[in-house]
């Protein structure tokens, strides 16, 4: 991804970012018009979400505050999936925008995840499974021992940068026991043929 559509990022002051639970880091701001909406939970607590647009794209970012300061934990553990629904349906129809300051940090986020469980739970497990390991492709047998999605995203004033790999790792499954050494020390008479 590259640029969101709405304009670069200008540096914002980083003072603005202190906050009794986390440290000072560099800010970006702009003041321009998003799409902007809210979810209530039934606790009282709730979500803020802003969209970011990607530039020629049909994909997005969404950045998602709880609406009482600090408490995103408790926000988050109340989000749902119909929630997300809502969200996504209103982006989806396309609603108005509003004049927002936008005030955003500069972050880079990594991840991994094993997709082995994924794939186990669709089915796939017998490149797994020591039984029917994966023939022909090594002098030895092997399986797959992981399946990770890696991900890297960076987010600062020129727009989103991200690059996501899929990675599998084989091992080598022990062969059948060599047979023993045997010591064949000929000091003694022999015979030959």
């Amino acid at each position: 991804f590259t640029k969101t559509e709405p304009g670069l990022f200008e540096t914002a002051p980083s003072a603005d970012s202190r906050s009794p639970v986390a440290q000072q880091g560099p800010m970006m701001y702009q003041f321009n018009r998003f799409r902007y909406g809210e979810i209530d939970f039934t606790n009282g607590h709730g979500m803020r979400w802003v969209e970011l647009p990607y530039e020629s794209s049909s994909l997005s970012m969404v950045l998602m505050l709880p609406k009482m300061r600090h408490q995103l934990q408790q926000s988050a553990q109340q989000l749902s999936v119909a929630d997300v629904t809502e969200i996504i349906t209103s982006l989806n129809q396309n609603r108005g925008t509003n004049k927002m300051h936008l005030t955003v940090p500069k972050f880079n986020v990594f991840s991994s995840l094993s997709l082995v469980p994924a794939l186990k739970h669709l089915g796939l497990r017998s490149i797994f499974d020591r039984a029917s390991a994966l023939q022909n492709l090594a002098n030895e047998p092997l399986v797959v021992r992981d399946v990770s999605q890696r991900t890297f995203i960076s987010v600062d004033e020129q727009g989103t940068t991200a690059v996501s790999a899929a990675s599998l790792a084989f091992v080598a499954l022990s062969a059948a026991p060599p047979p023993p050494i045997i010591n064949f020390t000929v000091n003694e008479p022999f015979l030959m043929m």
